[in-house]
């Protein structure tokens, strides 16, 4: 296991309670991607959204699926993220996936991209702070 930074082990309890590995969640209807969830934060190409949660001024939780193989996804998805200007705050990677943390700002997203059932699964959990509460710690 390779952690970088003493956040490594709330990305991957965020990305639990994000509902990673919720697989079949919202099967059924199709989902869309919550208007909360600002343009700068990228999304998994070619994926499919299974469960979108918007917890109110505790973020934004979605879970995706897709065939592209787990390096692939995470590849991406980190070259998007650090082209638009997020900052690498942890990383733990497991034999089973690899978790991620970023920062802009006050705003943060945790990455959770690992394969399961013969997909892959990708929980992406978002959080802004609400206005006023930037610098306060809970």
């Amino acid at each position: 296991m390779m952690v970088r930074g003493m956040a490594g082990l709330a990305v991957v309890v965020a990305l639990a309670a994000a509902g990673c590995g919720a697989l079949g969640d919202g099967a059924a209807r199709p989902l869309k991607i919550p208007a909360a969830l600002p343009a700068d934060v990228p999304l998994p190409e070619r994926a499919v959204l299974r469960t979108a949660r918007d917890l109110g001024s505790k973020g934004l939780n979605l879970v995706f699926e897709t065939d592209e193989p787990p390096a692939v996804v995470q590849g991406s998805l980190r070259a998007r993220l650090e082209a638009g200007g997020w900052a690498l705050l942890s990383e733990v990677t497991l034999e089973s996936g690899v978790f991620v943390s970023y920062r802009k700002g006050g705003r943060s997203v945790a990455l959770g991209v690992s394969r399961t059932g013969g997909v892959t699964v990708v929980g992406l959990a978002y959080h802004q702070p609400e206005p006023g509460r930037e610098g306060v710690q809970g």
